[in-house]
């Protein structure tokens, strides 16, 4: 799984609105976590376009857990300048 992560967290590096993303899911309690979850699927239900199946895969994966969370520790870790 660390390497699925990894390659988020360099999508991130290249796409400030996908590290939006995975702040706002960082952030979010388990109930809204679930609430989100539910959403997704309903969404993604008759969705089969490949970037459609791309974006559910991304989200399941960073609601897996602290996936969210990894990802950030991830971009500070492998790619922080400082």
């Amino acid at each position: 799984m660390d390497d699925v992560l990894l390659q988020i967290a360099e999508a991130c590096l290249h796409d400030e609105r996908l590290i939006e993303v995975v702040k706002s899911i960082a952030s979010m309690a388990e109930v809204e976590k679930e609430l989100f979850k539910t959403r997704l699927k309903v969404y993604f239900l008759n969705k089969t376009g490949e970037i459609d199946l791309q974006a559910y895969e991304f989200f399941r994966i960073l609601l897996q857990e602290n996936n969210a969370k990894r990802v950030l520790e991830l971009l500070k870790e492998k790619f922080s300048t400082s």
